[in-house]
């Protein structure tokens, strides 16, 4: 049985609502790590856990979160300017995660979470112990790779960034499911370090943002 035609204009609604949608999931997920980096400098780090008793997002996380969105706002506008300041934000942010993948993989104790807030003398209790989570980190370089390879793929129509997109989101559902049914494993891999809920639901959005960012094939098409 054949489905009835969409009106033409409602149709240009529903294009143009998935085109805005990337550049609106950036401008919440930016202010989801700004909200949790103020939150961690004023002492007030619980207000990020949204489940009593699981943990909170860490400052670099945050501040991850809010480069890592501001990239994806940038993204969308397409010229030269844009495209290269999205890239280089995402080098920034794909480095430093690459740098802290590393530090769990040898075993480590330099923190670099601990070790850059103290520089900044915004250390506060409880925080010298803990550090972004692994799979935050490997969810933020799936992301910034896809979303190095965004402009490239429009202009050639292939569908590597959304390939990193899904990797990204593949590892915050994981950490989902674990906060949903209570499972510590599937979020967390070490007792004071793990990707808090508000942290996977940020990867999450970041993740359809970057998927969203190509209407014409994939996924979306």
């Amino acid at each position: 049985m054949d489905l009835p035609a969409i009106p033409r204009g409602e149709h240009r609604r529903i294009v143009r609502f998935f085109t805005l949608l990337p550049g609106i999931l950036g401008v919440i997920v930016a202010l989801l790590g700004a909200f949790g980096l103020v939150a961690w400098i004023i002492g007030r780090d619980y207000l990020t856990m949204w489940i009593r008793g699981s943990l909170p997002m860490t400052p670099m996380s945050g501040f991850f979160l809010f480069l890592s969105g501001i990239g994806l706002v940038v993204a969308q506008h397409g010229s030269r300017t844009a495209v290269w300041t999205s890239r280089m934000i995402a080098v920034a942010v794909a480095l430093v995660s690459l740098a802290i993948v590393f530090l769990y993989a040898v075993n480590a104790p330099v923190m670099v979470d601990a070790m850059v807030f103290t520089r900044l003398d915004l250390a506060r209790m409880g925080h010298d112990s803990r550090r972004m989570a692994v799979n935050t980190a490997i969810a933020l370089v799936f992301f910034s790779q896809g979303l190095v390879l965004l402009e490239g793929d429009k202009r050639s129509r292939r569908l590597r960034s959304q390939v990193f997109a899904t990797l990204a989101m593949l590892v915050a559902f994981i950490a989902l499911v674990g906060h949903v049914f209570d499972v510590r494993d599937f979020y967390s891999f070490q007792l004071l370090s793990g990707m808090a809920l508000s942290t996977a639901i940020a990867v999450t959005l970041l993740g359809f943002g970057l998927l969203f960012s190509q209407l014409d094939r994939g996924v979306p098409a």
